[in-house]
């Protein structure tokens, strides 16, 4: 006789690790470096951290997500918006350092920003900035991408990378022409029309 299935009961709950001593509104680059900036680019390897805030942007928690190598770390939007959504988030801010102090973003940086942006939007806890930090002749510096503009450009990396097929989870860039494609037959297939209706006929999708 097979043993009968069991289903576990879980429950999810966020543990306070240590108080964030500020409950200003992170509505500047300046303010997010003043609450974590020195504490994550004072790792001697790759470190990232997320901030969550409220609508009015006052920071509720802050979360290491990933501490990597000397030069690379992987962020995983799962880790990500595990913490945001345990903290009913209404957006968030990535921060990480460079520990060599050139605070350039890598390609990388670029693609993992497109691909938060992206996540948030569907998600609906959106990414307010990605901030790197680091020391420059012992004096703590930062690079603010939506201080430069380049949310687009981190928007264009990511949907030009494998990352973004992975996401969507079809195995090749050919598929998403595709579904792209097919999209687009169903859409001006009712362009003018009624919803669910063509030809005076119901149809449903």
């Amino acid at each position: 006789m097979k043993d009968k299935f069991s289903l576990d009961m879980v429950s999810i709950r966020l543990i306070t690790d240590k108080k964030l001593y500020s409950d200003t509104a992170i509505n500047s680059p300046e303010k997010a470096v003043s609450l974590i900036g020195q504490e994550i680019a004072s790792f001697d390897r790759e470190a990232v951290a997320i901030i969550n805030c409220s609508n009015a942007l006052k920071p509720i928690n802050a979360h290491i997500v990933s501490i990597g190598s000397i030069n690379e770390s992987i962020v995983s939007p799962r880790e990500v918006f595990k913490a945001a959504i345990l903290s009913n988030a209404a957006a968030f801010l990535i921060m990480h350092n460079h520990p060599s102090g050139v605070l350039k973003p890598s390609p990388q940086d670029y693609i993992i920003t497109g691909n938060l942006l992206y996540a948030g939007e569907l998600m609906g806890t959106h990414l307010v900035d990605h901030i790197i930090v680091g020391y420059n002749n012992g004096k703590l510096d930062f690079h603010s991408f939506k201080e430069h503009g380049e949310f687009n450009i981190a928007e264009d990396a990511f949907k030009k990378s494998n990352s973004f097929a992975n996401f969507l989870s079809v195995p090749s860039q050919n598929n998403i022409v595709k579904a792209s494609k097919n999209l687009s037959e169903v859409l001006s297939k009712y362009k003018g029309k009624e919803p669910h209706q063509t030809s005076g006929k119901k149809e449903h999708i």
